[in-house]
């Protein structure tokens, strides 16, 4: 009886202990510490972003490098804009964490998930003088893929035009930076570091020696 009720608290023990650390391990990562104001004036700064099947790199390093980018560069000093469609594996639900953390730090943001996909363009049927399309060698009408492209860039940059109309501070940017899925560090992205000192329009993979 006695070792049955020893084999029993064992037991016990060990369905308690694999449940602490089961919820320990799918508490949410904590916010960065607030960070004192930065020691260089960024100006106002638009970061704009498309991304498309890119979960993998936002879960492994975009969502925490973007974070420390803003943090960094000063939450009152971005807006952040951000557009995906289409994608297939999980990049909404990447993006809608993103999104929650952006929320508890204040930044000034819009964040669009749409369903549409490149296929679903493709295969409807064009207006009547719709832009964007081209009458191939055998005569069939197939969309241009600069055009689609484009009309994704045009949707993350129209918050510029909204904020432009409201007037004040919020209508005025001193640089934009566009960022997409691929892996940057903070550093170099900074408007004090060498590579991007003068620039007005940064990408992510700008090299640090040019200016642009």
């Amino acid at each position: 009886m006695i070792r049955r009720r020893s084999r029993l608290t064992l037991l016990l023990l060990l369905l308690t202990c694999a449940f602490l650390l089961f919820n320990l391990s799918t508490l949410p990562r904590p916010l960065p510490p607030s960070p004192p104001p930065p020691s260089f004036d960024p100006g106002r700064i638009f970061i704009a972003s498309n991304h498309w099947n890119s979960e993998s790199i936002l879960r492994s390093h975009w969502s925490d490098a973007v974070t420390r980018l803003i943090v960094r560069l000063g939450v009152g000093n971005v807006y952040f804009s951000l557009y995906e469609s289409g994608s297939w594996d999980d990049t909404k639900g990447a993006l809608r964490e993103l999104d929650e953390r952006l929320e508890k730090l204040g930044v000034e943001r819009r964040v669009i998930l749409e369903e549409t996909t490149h296929a679903d363009e493709i295969s409807r049927t064009p207006g009547v003088g719709e832009e964007g399309w081209i009458v191939t060698p055998m005569g069939r009408k197939e969309l241009r893929r600069i055009p689609f492209l484009a009309k994704a860039r045009n949707r993350v940059l129209e918050p510029l035009l909204e904020l432009q109309a409201e007037g004040g501070r919020n209508g005025s940017f001193d640089r934009l930076l566009f960022l997409n899925d691929v892996i940057f560090t903070v550093r170099p992205l900074l408007p004090n570091s060498r590579g991007i000192a003068g620039c007005k329009l940064i990408c992510g993979r700008d090299d640090r020696s040019k200016t642009h």
